[in-house]
């Protein structure tokens, strides 16, 4: 669940990016024709020689320069190297097993992960819960909530988490709470206007719209409209959305 999860998300990463993904066991499978998926080698002696860890492929893919790093998932000395890539203009993705995004928080605080509140409030955008519930007769998982990271509260020393999507189990939908932080920040980092990113997500929510009425669900499929998205986003958007709207 969690890498399917991790694996749809990296879809839409635009396409001339360089990503490097490190896996124990290599389960992603990316489009991109700048990827480099890196997997690391165990030794079942009683020595590490020859042993090839995350940490270690981690450090190594940051001499790559890639624009983009996944970690399928977190849970060692890794964190560590990967928030501070990501503090330094990389962008990164990963999971991680918690069962709430409270629970997260202090699993990358705590040992073995050790990363620094102050590095984690400067450096991660977005934190999504996957769980695995019922809805009527059948067993899914969902993604219940998005939380967004809200800098640091000066009376508790905690790290400020926003939730900004949250899913309706009576509905199974995906439900806008408001006040985005990270809108707030597009806004100055860019100077773009609340009208521009507004646009910008409607012409993304209609790409996702016109896959859903056409039943588009095969990877390459997806894939192939993302591609075409990113090459003319306007002539995209044009020749899609007269579509859905009949």
């Amino acid at each position: 669940g969690k890498t399917t999860a991790l694996n749809a998300l990296a879809t839409f990463i635009r396409p001339g990016e360089k990503v490097v993904s490190i896996e124990d066991t290599q389960e992603l499978n990316l489009p991109h024709e700048n990827w480099i998926p890196a997997v690391s080698r165990q030794n079942f002696t009683d020595t590490q020689v020859g042993e090839i860890n995350q940490f270690d492929l981690l450090r190594a893919a940051l001499r790559q320069r890639p624009d983009i790093i996944i970690v399928g998932e977190t849970r060692g000395r890794e964190a560590y190297t990967l928030f501070q890539a990501m503090a330094t203009g990389h962008g990164g993705f990963s999971s991680i097993h918690a069962d709430s995004v409270d629970a997260t928080l202090t699993r990358l605080t705590s040992s073995p992960m050790d990363v620094p509140k102050a590095l984690i409030s400067n450096s991660l955008d977005l934190i999504t819960l996957q769980l695995k519930i019922r809805v009527g007769d059948k067993s899914l998982r969902r993604i219940i909530q998005v939380s967004e990271i809200d800098g640091i509260d000066e009376t508790t020393g905690q790290i400020k988490t926003h939730e900004i999507f949250k899913w309706n189990p009576k509905t199974d939908v995906h439900e806008y709470m408001g006040n985005s932080v990270i809108f707030k920040k597009l806004k100055e980092r860019d100077g773009d206007t609340e009208e521009k990113i507004n646009y910008e997500l409607t012409k993304r929510r209609l790409a996702l719209e016109w896959m859903v009425k056409n039943d588009i669900r095969d990877h390459k499929e997806v894939s192939s409209n993302v591609m075409d998205y990113y090459a003319d986003p306007e002539r995209y958007y044009e020749r899609k959305r007269l579509e859905v709207q009949l």
